[in-house]
């Protein structure tokens, strides 16, 4: 008997790409079925608070309210590197200022969780955050309704070409403060599920991530199709840039950066929710990750 495995995905060129193997018919796991649902991450985020979705990609910020209820696979996760990751726009540039109104696309987004620790880094406390749909962000810079926002997937390449300007680049920010990539986006999985369930979920999306970047031209091909106008070249870029050594597997480094930013959320007093430990899937089982690591 054949058991059915729905994954909920962001609908973005990164997330495409790495299903790729699995949608292509590439890579299968004997006894499943793959199927998927593409919702944008605040969405998906909502959707795990409900306990809706068994397998689901949410932000690493929302995971702080969900991590008693779901596993952290480790693969498929979305980091900031060096010189990248959400950016902060205005029409402008320049520094943030105080009694202004910033853009975050949801309120459970690594990048709203972030672009407070950046704030509270700088001192500075009178910002009101305005929830808006990721894709409608820059207009909403551009047409004078918030005085800057923060740009997620393949806005970080084009707001230049639509005369926006960046404020700050959060990954790079992160990356020089703490030394490790910025993590974005997990892959999360329902504790409740049958632990070989749970390990046939993390084989199969690896697999699948590793077809990809086997077979990079096809999987970017279908990537394409979710690249909300990017050419080739800056799809390209983008997919390199989020679909790295850490979405193949974590490791200690990824494990570690993740322990990292929850712990900062929780220090500087907006991630209330009491963490001591973390939780991750591999074809090794279950194993537990402290946040008070060496």
């Amino acid at each position: 008997m054949t058991k059915e495995i729905v994954i909920y995905h962001s609908p973005d060129s990164d997330d495409a790409f790495m299903f790729w193997g699995i949608q292509s018919g590439a890579v299968s796991e004997d006894g499943y079925k793959f199927s998927h649902i593409l919702r944008d991450i605040q969405t998906l985020n909502l959707m795990a608070l409900e306990g809706k979705p068994d397998v689901t990609a949410v932000s690493v910020y929302a995971y702080t309210k969900l991590f008693n209820t779901y596993n952290i696979l480790e693969c498929g996760a979305s980091m900031g590197g060096k010189d990248y990751g959400p950016t902060v726009v205005s029409k402008s540039g320049g520094e943030i200022k105080e009694n202004t109104t910033l853009a975050v696309p949801g309120s459970l987004t690594t990048a709203s969780l972030v672009l407070q620790l950046y704030l509270k880094d700088r001192g500075i406390t009178s910002v009101a955050l305005k929830e808006i749909n990721f894709s409608e962000i820059e207009d909403a810079v551009l047409n004078g309704a918030v005085d800057a926002g923060v740009l997620i997937h393949e806005g970080q390449l084009t707001h230049q070409e639509k005369g926006l300007k960046t404020v700050v680049n959060l990954g790079e920010w992160w990356w020089q403060k703490h030394s490790l990539p910025l993590p974005l986006g997990i892959n999360i999985v329902k504790k409740t599920l049958p632990l070989e369930d749970q390990r046939c979920v993390f084989n199969v999306l690896q697999k699948s991530i590793v077809c990809g970047l086997e077979n990079f031209n096809s999987a970017l091909e279908y990537a394409l199709e979710f690249g909300r106008g990017l050419n080739r070249d800056k799809a390209e870029k983008f997919v390199k840039m989020y679909v790295n050594q850490f979405t193949k597997e974590l490791g200690d480094i990824g494990k570690k950066a993740i322990a990292l930013l929850i712990k900062e959320g929780q220090n500087q007093g907006i991630i209330k929710e009491r963490i001591e430990e973390i939780f991750f899937v591999s074809n090794e089982g279950v194993k537990s990750f402290s946040l008070n690591f060496n």
